[in-house]
């Protein structure tokens, strides 16, 4: 593992949403969010520096809003069912492309 690089998006990207430990916290303590189909807005974003075993690359931190729940644990949602995961947050990684050596 690489020591932990503080990185940044170009400048002609909206960097301003950071995710704080308190966002972090607040997410965590509400539960976990179960797996499901979500439609989601995309809140924010930020680069981190992505370690696996046999290479190393930039990735995009996103966290999603939740704006709607379609389906949980495979079951449609209906009604207001899925209303108290709407606003919560989720968080994702994306791998971007690898530093070389490939």
């Amino acid at each position: 593992m690489s020591e932990e690089t503080n990185l940044s998006w170009d400048d002609d990207l909206d960097v301003d949403e950071e995710v704080s430990e308190e966002d972090v916290k607040i997410a965590e303590s509400m539960g976990k969010v179960p797996v499901g189909k979500y439609l989601c807005e995309c809140v924010g974003s930020m680069p981190k520096q992505k370690d696996f075993r046999d290479y190393s690359c930039i990735a995009a931190n996103l966290r999603w809003s939740i704006l709607k729940v379609l389906e949980l644990d495979g079951v449609a949602v209906t009604g207001d069912e899925g209303e108290a995961y709407e606003g919560r947050a989720i968080f994702d990684d994306v791998a971007l492309k690898p530093k070389p050596p490939y």
